[in-house]
């Protein structure tokens, strides 16, 4: 862990150059304005809420007054933008946090800046409820938050709807054995995660004297909602926080767990409302077929069900196991069996006499996208290789940089681009079952090039100023 952690900081420092040496030739920063550069590592445009947080140059003092930003970009156009609480908590004017909506030009980094003024008793916006949900209802989604369960009540695209009371931790038993070798499945379920009370959840935020509703919306605005429930199960506490965008069709779910149960699996289940459908996991350069009888099955960024007429995925940020059965989609989160314990013949696994440590105790975050998007690959490469903000004040030297490349077809994703001593090459994989074209363009060289893919095909293609081309190496 030290030599990763190591390599990392080398790889970070690197970054940060790069990320400088993109930024260069950027405007210096107007009076009372805040700018924010987002470089965007994706070879396509990018539109989505983005956020980012800074420190005021001063800090106010004056108690209920609120600095607000309003972004724009370098068009002189106000972009939606919604104030939220930092990551620190620190009762002073001083650290903001911002998100907004936002276009980002592809493979190169897109300045935005934050205007502030100072308002008085700034508050959330007020929202939408039900006699028993919390509702969002935008452009093309509704998503109902039950403040009964905490769970996703409903979600509905384009008026189809794709989720049902959904969104349960489940718990199985499980044994000492890390490696799993003598099962393929968990199906002798233990129990689930349910609700806290309200005097539970307000005890389990350290306020016990408060009145607050366990379910409720923590942020509110232009961009984007977020609702937070807090779950229990034996000893163990799940924060669960949904972030329904306002102009978007996903939602994001943030799993944040205290898991102190031995010898258990804990699953996310997601059911649906995908009748007569497939499974399907991302592989290496593809996507394969998975078991639906609640058999454990492996993927990588996304798996998902598909039917003739709709298409529900899950894309993750870390996990990698899951099983379908039903039309249910159950992530597997972890396990807490022994470290290295081993199954012997019949031996016992382990001394039961005395405290061993299990694997997956304490706290554990999880991340994950529940969308109806087609481009998955995409969609999932986006949410693993997220554009980098920073809000820093240029100096206004150096040449403005341009687009380094642009891939038209949303299909078509870039997996790596290496620079070589003499050129560069680029790792291009057609992730439909469909053949297609692919217009690729280098902007500093201005060189455009048709390329055709067939289906799942990976292509590595080489690029210098004399043109783009076909090669079989990597």
């Amino acid at each position: 862990m030290r030599r990763f952690a190591y390599g990392e900081e080398i790889t970070d420092q690197l970054f940060a150059k790069a990320f400088f040496a993109l930024c260069e030739g950027q405007e210096k920063a107007k009076e009372n304005e805040i700018p924010v550069m987002i470089f965007n590592p994706h070879p396509f445009e990018l539109e989505g809420d983005f956020e980012i947080e800074f420190m005021l140059a001063n800090q106010n003092w004056n108690y209920g007054d609120q600095t607000v930003a309003r972004v724009y970009d370098t068009e002189g156009n106000f972009l939606p933008t919604q104030n939220e609480k930092p990551e620190c908590t620190f009762n002073l004017d001083w650290i903001q946090k911002v998100t907004f909506q936002a276009k980002l030009a592809p493979a190169s980094v897109s300045r935005f800046d934050c205007k502030l003024s100072v308002v008085s008793d700034y508050k959330i916006e007020n929202h939408e409820e039900e006699e028993d949900n919390i509702l969002c209802d935008s452009q093309n989604m509704i998503v109902k938050i039950s403040k009964n369960t905490g769970l996703i009540e409903y979600y509905e695209v384009d008026n189809k709807a794709l989720v049902s009371q959904s969104g349960k931790l489940e718990v199985f038993h499980d044994n000492e054995d890390p490696w799993g070798m003598t099962v393929d499945s968990f199906r002798n379920k233990a129990g689930e995660f349910t609700l806290l009370s309200d005097e539970e959840a307000n005890s389990f935020l350290g306020y016990p004297g408060e009145k607050g509703s366990n379910v409720r919306v923590i942020e509110n605005g232009a961009v984007r909602m977020k609702v937070q429930a807090i779950f229990g199960y034996g000893r163990s506490v799940a924060v669960v926080e949904y972030t329904i965008p306002k102009k978007n069709r996903y939602i994001d779910v943030n799993i944040m767990l205290y898991s102190n149960e031995a010898n258990k699996m804990i699953k996310y289940r997601l059911d649906t409302c995908i009748d007569h459908s497939k499974a399907y996991g991302q592989t290496a350069f593809g996507s394969e077929e998975l078991f639906q009888d609640g058999r454990e099955v492996v993927f990588h960024k996304w798996c998902g069900l598909q039917s003739e007429k709709s298409q529900l995925s899950i894309v993750n940020d870390g996990i990698y196991g899951g099983s379908f059965e039903n039309n249910a989609i159950s992530l597997s989160l972890l396990r807490t069996p022994l470290y290295s314990a081993h199954p012997i013949g019949d031996r016992q696994l382990a001394p039961h006499n005395r405290f061993v440590k299990h694997i997956d105790m304490g706290e554990r975050i999880f991340n994950f996208r529940i969308t109806p998007e087609h481009n998955i690959e995409r969609e999932a490469n986006v949410y693993n290789e997220k554009p980098f903000a920073l809000s820093f004040f240029p100096s206004g030297a150096g040449e403005k940089q341009k687009e380094a490349l642009r891939i038209e077809h949303p299909a078509v994703v870039m997996t790596a681009l290496k620079k070589l001593r003499d050129g560069y090459i680029a790792h291009l994989y057609n992730s439909a079952e469909q053949s297609c074209e692919a217009q690729m363009k280098v902007l500093p060289f201005g060189l455009t090039q048709q390329i055709s893919f067939g289906k799942y095909e990976l292509k590595f293609i080489f690029i210098d100023k004399n043109g783009i081309r076909e090669t079989k190496g990597f």
